[in-house]
């Protein structure tokens, strides 16, 4: 960088772009700590803020928000606390805390050795973790779905992984750590903004208030009571959710495309591992499982023989390292793999069994030809899904943060009409929360949704979709906090606020909002309001009493006493129950 050039951008507008912590970190993780020449990178600035703090701040918005929803349900201020979350039993609680004081001693031990540049792929990946996978899971818990005292022991437990990281990455983010300590302060308990760290008394010192910001504080240290199970069951939950996606992909690239939606529900996930820990581990979370791939039934298999039911085994021979040992009996060797000289599978031969293959796997050595012993040095078992006639899809996913070539996902390709319903209900689901979202409509806004599918292609697919509705009714109304009906309920005063067409592998429906309303008998009855006057009179004075009640506030309109409404300085009243009526969900 030349400043005679001035080949680099100003200082000033990439703080002022994005903030001195994101710079700083960057600088944290460039080769210039390493003592090695950098070439500066705005983009690398921006990347930090993208993949670090923005992640961060939104895990701290959403523990804040959850905090207020679990205060207005109460009825009573709460404080999040250290020692609430020190008593959470959910594996996942106890997973985020055993990771959390994995990335504490992980700071400690770089930082003492001066390798600054391993703490960001260290925080990144921990802050992936607690968005995607703690938060993602823990959605319901965070909001109450598990009762009052559930929900205290998710929101402390993100609160107390939040703290931790302000503290342990204050030298790193000093700005931003302290923004996030000032904001927990605001629902954290008292006892846990205590500072017992060696204060320093010199000078002024004495005047300062020592809790009075994140600096303060000492370096906490790991705690030492970390469930090593625990940690092993959620590893293998993510290395299954990952295979499980993979083979959702590919079945529904190459089989039915309607298994690449994820509101498909799945009949079956049959899950593979010879080991038997494993297997104890991925019971355990069986029920995350089912969560995060939609799937109605999980089975776990692999014990002895039964793997041999879902998983074959090749050789991969170490042509160098053979040659290298055996010289001229390579040929024999190769021979007795039943593998030509170039190492490909010997037409009409039967090659090595498959549970020989899986003792040589678990052993790590095996007698080939005239009692010629190989050890993994020169070959290793390759293991692939079994094919099973287009009931199953298997993937093995050995690339990768969450490889595992010993573990084999497989996913029914079998669909039926319930599963097509449910998934057409999840879809009116999304799609509702789209157009409150596009119609600008806060979360405490009340809507009205209204539904049909007169533009299916055919009449099969159109009954089956509005019966996926229909069966799925009273849960959608629950969910949406709003009435579900079809479009031809909907009267003309209720305009819609925003509406969407759905197209889904060619089931279609159209979904609109409207504001919350009341709903009026048919026009017959309310023209009795009108007495003897002319048709186009009565006709103008109902449409203009629909037009005036409509646009009251809802929560304005009794359902208790009568109703007087003056239209063309005629008074009617009109009588809940018999000439409007309210909803409910």
């Amino acid at each position: 960088m030349s400043k005679r050039l001035k080949n680099y951008p100003d200082p000033s507008i990439v703080v002022n772009a994005y903030g001195a912590d994101a710079l700083r970190m960057y600088l944290c993780n460039s080769p210039v700590v390493r003592a090695q020449e950098l070439k500066f990178s705005e983009q690398g600035v921006k990347g930090v803020v993208r993949d670090m703090l923005q992640p961060w701040y939104s895990a701290l918005r959403m523990l804040d928000q959850s905090v207020a929803r679990h205060e207005e349900k109460t009825g009573t201020s709460y404080r999040c606390s250290v020692a609430t979350a020190s008593k959470a039993t959910n594996v996942l609680d106890v997973w985020v805390n055993g990771e959390l004081q994995k990335l504490i001693k992980t700071v400690h031990k770089e930082v003492g050795a001066y390798r600054l540049y391993t703490v960001l792929p260290t925080l990144v990946t921990f802050i992936n973790d607690l968005n995607n996978w703690y938060i993602r899971l823990n959605r319901g818990r965070l909001k109450g779905s598990g009762g009052v005292e559930d929900c205290t022991y998710a929101l402390s437990t993100l609160y107390k992984v939040l703290l931790n990281m302000c503290k342990v990455l204050a030298p790193f983010t000093p700005f931003f750590t302290e923004y996030v300590f000032q904001h927990l302060k605001q629902f954290g308990a008292a006892e846990d903004f205590i500072n017992d760290g060696d204060l320093n008394d010199e000078g002024d010192a004495a005047n300062i208030d020592q809790t009075a910001s994140v600096h303060f504080y000492p370096m906490p240290m790991a705690e030492s009571n970390v469930d090593e199970f625990v940690l092993l069951q959620v590893a293998y939950l993510q290395k299954i959710i990952e295979c499980g996606r993979v083979a959702r992909t590919r079945a529904g690239e190459g089989n039915d495309k309607r298994l690449r939606n994820n509101k498909l529900p799945i009949k079956q996930v049959v899950i593979v591992h010879s080991n038997p820990e494993a297997r104890r581990a991925i019971l355990e979370v069986q029920e995350y499982i089912k969560m995060e791939l939609n799937c109605r039934e999980v089975v776990v298999t692999g014990e002895g023989e039964e793997e041999l039911n879902w998983v074959t085994y090749s050789a991969v021979p170490n042509m160098r390292a053979i040659g290298q040992r055996f010289k001229k009996e390579r040929g024999k060797v190769l021979e007795g793999l039943g593998l030509d000289q170039r190492g490909n599978h010997i037409k009409g031969s039967a090659g090595i069994p498959h549970e020989e293959l899986k003792r040589f796997q678990d052993k790590g050595e095996m007698t080939v030809g005239d009692g010629i012993t190989l050890t993994t040095a020169e070959m290793e078992v390759k293991r692939e899904p079994k094919a099973t006639d287009g009931k199953f899809h298997g993937v093995i996913v050995d690339k990768g943060r969450h490889a595992d070539t010993n573990l084999v996902v497989f996913l029914s390709m079998i669909v039926e009409d319930d599963q097509i319903k449910d998934m057409l209900s999840r879809e009116v689901l999304s799609c509702v929360n789209r157009l409150r979202k596009a119609a600008n409509l806060y979360s405490g806004d009340r809507v009205r949704v209204f539904y049909d599918a007169n533009e299916t292609k055919s009449e099969k697919d159109r009954s089956l979709t509005m019966d996926a509705i229909a069966a799925d009714l009273s849960v959608l109304s629950t969910k949406l906090s709003a009435p579900v009906q079809q479009s031809k309920e909907r009267q003309s005063h209720m305009l819609a606020l925003a509406e969407e067409k759905l197209d889904v592998f060619g089931y279609q429906m159209n979904v609109s909002i409207t504001g919350e309303s009341v709903s009026f008998v048919d026009d017959a009855k309310l023209s009795t309001l009108f007495g003897d006057a002319s048709a186009p009179a009565v006709q103008r004075g109902i449409q203009a009493l629909k037009c005036y009640v409509g646009d009251l506030p809802y929560a304005s309109v009794s359902f208790d006493s009568p109703l007087a409404v003056t239209v063309d300085g005629v008074t009617v009243q009109l009588v809940p129950g018999t000439h409007f009526f309210a909803y409910s969900c």
